[in-house]
């Protein structure tokens, strides 16, 4: 089975493509961010995913809605994208502010560590940084949505699965991809605390 997690960042999609790989076997082909042109110069990784991808008969990706291969426009992208894979999971977030606010932070302040938990101290991001990422998301969200309609696809949200915790929509995610559910895994990378980034104080070392 092929299978892609289509997201827009910081919506939870590292920890819920890290719970389904817990759940597949090792005939499976799994790869986090595959057309993510920084990560794949930084791991020297081969950035032709796409010809990597199409030969794999098992295979699990999770990508972000604005990486694309170098040499696909949109349209050519998402045409391969929703022909390929047997099931695609579209996954955004519903609380703009906070999204905006967390990509404004990381890439203001240059910071690497996407998933690491730190406190986020937006009194370094200038206004104008935020009310920018705010546009662009308007875009982003605006293309996903024009994809579930045209491909008949459900839109879940970050805050009914790691927020509200909504075990019917868990259910319902791990049943369409016609995978038995492991309590296990679920506890620990999706209903779990441990694994939220953002953290709402700083935290002090005493030493």
């Amino acid at each position: 089975m092929k299978i892609c997690i289509l997201s827009i960042g910081r919506c939870g999609s590292t920890s819920l493509y890290t719970a389904i790989v817990k759940h597949l076997t090792k005939q499976y082909y799994c790869i986090g961010e595959p057309f993510n042109q920084e990560i794949n110069r930084i791991n020297e990784t081969d950035k032709n995913q796409i010809s990597i991808i199409s030969k794999k008969e098992n295979v699990l990706i999770k990508t972000i809605l604005s990486h694309k291969p170098s040499e696909m426009d949109d349209e050519s992208f998402y045409a391969w994208l929703f022909s390929f894979f047997d099931k695609i999971i579209l996954l955004d977030r519903k609380d703009k502010i906070s999204q905006a606010e967390s990509f404004s932070y990381m890439v203001h302040t240059k910071n690497k560590e996407w998933h690491r938990k730190q406190f986020y101290n937006m009194s370094l991001v200038p206004n104008g940084f935020i009310e920018e990422w705010d546009y662009r998301l308007d875009a982003l969200k605006k293309t996903l949505i024009d994809l579930s309609i045209k491909h008949n696809k459900k839109i879940y949200y970050y805050e009914d699965i790691f927020v509200n915790k909504n075990m019917n929509t868990i259910n319902e995610i791990f049943e369409y991809l016609e995978l038995q559910i492991n309590q296990d895994i679920i506890n620990e990378y999706i209903l779990s605390d441990d694994r939220k980034v953002r953290l709402k104080e700083k935290i002090t070392k005493l030493i």
